[in-house]
């Protein structure tokens, strides 16, 4: 029963990621095209900010909720009224703060811009819990629905104003309206309702977990994005507009099979956590199964980098290149850090989490300021693929410690995938060599060859991890695939 609910849980979840990446993709593009490097680069520098603000919002309680094999409307409530004390706090500090951030850049549009973007804040606590049940619960399907009509809503506002000359102001609105559209749409089609409780020993009980979790998630947010501060503020806003869409194009694919991982394997490992056995083999075969996918998206990635910089955005965005390609490398690991994460979570460690993430964040916060103290934008981009490389054995301690699968056994069973996927690479650098100037056409061949190429030679050299995930992709029947594997 259980290997059918999560396989069901895996397609639907898939599926969700697979309809917002492609659909963000293509709008992407879009604005791209009407936009500048400048209007994207002016929005990146708030990330760091309202991501910081929006973490409060939540603090690890809906996770926390997730990870508790049992919750009561009490509980569940708690957190949500919690959720929207912090939020209007965050959006209140978010409003006075605005002027002094808009100083602090020299740019006056990003006082009233923060000031916007600050109202999605409490828009998203609304949805917090609504969210986390659903996950919970593994019910991706109803989530695959919402985001799906959230995130058309939000495309054609964004394009629409983009179209119509609103600049930065496009690209505002369509993180408000997704999260407008997704919350109204949480709430009519999801069953939950809360109660009128507020339980100071329920919070207290879950801030064990969820306290640590939000500390890690508070780093974590502003690792990921003082990117931005440094770059905003000792270069051009267009640089860091360069350096964000060659981190966007880069995610949309690396955190493609990560966040489908993260988002089935938390609870789905929760319910195994007290079986060290079947959750050492259900990580060994979620390791081989993303790395199948995302070796081959990100070495392609590598390697089309130029073609596809110039085909989608066109020749404006051509200082994003050199950017991607050393950022589509550092994200060759990430669905493993998920992995290794939330196996973590799943056990209950938050507070090693914490440690890790804090170990982590330090290190990169020194590899950040030494790139880009000697090699500038581009050397931002150094730290973040030798951070990633860190990251990957710092992350994988405690799976050794608590499963006996660490950094060694993890990369003994990617090798073969990454020797696949280096043969790949080649074919289609050969396949290049021999094609003129870049054009739609090309990149599409490129692609094809890689495509081709990687999955005749799995299926012909019979890697484990293409018949292992080929033959759980098959089996129907209600054993639990886990405990056998």
């Amino acid at each position: 029963m259980l290997k059918q609910k999560a396989r069901l849980a895996v397609l639907w979840s898939s599926g969700d990621i697979v309809i917002k990446n492609g659909i963000n993709f293509g709008v992407t593009i879009l604005l791209a095209r009407l936009l500048t490097p400048t209007e994207f680069g002016t929005v990146a520098l708030l990330a760091i900010f309202t991501g910081i603000a929006g973490s409060f919002v939540d603090a690890g309680f809906s996770s926390a909720l997730v990870q508790k094999k049992v919750t009561n409307i009490t509980e569940e409530s708690t957190v949500l009224w919690f959720n929207l004390i912090l939020g209007t706090i965050a959006m209140a500090i978010l409003w006075i703060t605005g002027p002094l951030i808009a100083a602090f850049y020299e740019l006056p549009v990003l006082s009233p811009l923060i000031r916007v973007m600050a109202v999605n804040i409490i828009i998203s606590a609304l949805a917090s819990v609504p969210n986390a049940i659903l996950i919970k619960k593994l019910n991706f399907r109803l989530l695959t629905k919402i985001n799906a009509i959230s995130i058309i809503i939000s495309s054609v506002i964004a394009v629409l104003m983009a179209w119509y000359g609103f600049g930065v102001w496009s690209l505002a609105a369509q993180m408000l309206s997704l999260s407008l559209a997704s919350t109204i749409l949480t709430w009519h089609l999801s069953t939950w309702r809360p109660s009128g409780v507020f339980s100071f020993p329920a919070l207290k009980q879950l801030f064990g977990f969820g306290g640590y979790l939000f500390a890690s998630s508070l780093l974590n947010i502003i690792f990921v994005n003082s990117y931005t501060i440094v770059i905003g503020r000792y270069f051009r806003v267009a640089d860091l507009g360069h350096y964000q869409r060659a981190t966007g194009l880069s995610e949309s694919l690396s955190s493609l099979l990560s966040t489908v991982v993260g988002r089935v394997s938390f609870p789905l490992f929760s319910s195994i956590a007290n079986d060290k056995d079947r959750l050492h083999r259900a990580a060994k075969l979620s390791v081989r199964a993303t790395m199948l996918f995302n070796v081959p998206a990100m070495l392609g990635l590598f390697v089309v980098a130029e073609s596809a910089v110039l085909t989608l955005y066109g020749d404006p965005w051509r200082q994003a290149v050199p950017y991607l390609k050393i950022l589509a490398i550092a994200g060759l690991f990430l669905p493993m850090h998920s992995i290794n994460l939330n196996l973590l979570l799943a056990q209950g460690y938050s507070k090693e989490h914490f440690y890790l993430e804090m170990t982590k964040k330090i290190a990169g916060i020194a590899f950040l300021i030494v790139g880009a103290w000697y090699g500038g934008v581009i050397g931002v981009a150094w730290a973040t693929l030798a951070l990633s490389i860190i990251s990957f054995y710092i992350n994988s301690y405690f799976t050794l410690k608590n499963i006996g699968y660490g950094f060694v056994g993890q990369l003994q069973d990617v090798l073969p995938i990454l020797a696949v996927g280096l043969l790949m690479i080649l074919s289609v650098f050969l396949v290049g060599y021999q094609l003129p100037e870049h054009s739609p056409l090309i990149l599409v061949v490129k692609i094809a060859t890689g495509v081709f190429v990687y999955y005749v030679l799995v299926k012909f050299l019979k890697l484990s991890a293409f018949t292992q995930t080929m033959d759980l992709l098959r089996k129907v029947n209600s054993r639990d695939e886990m405990g056998e594997v």
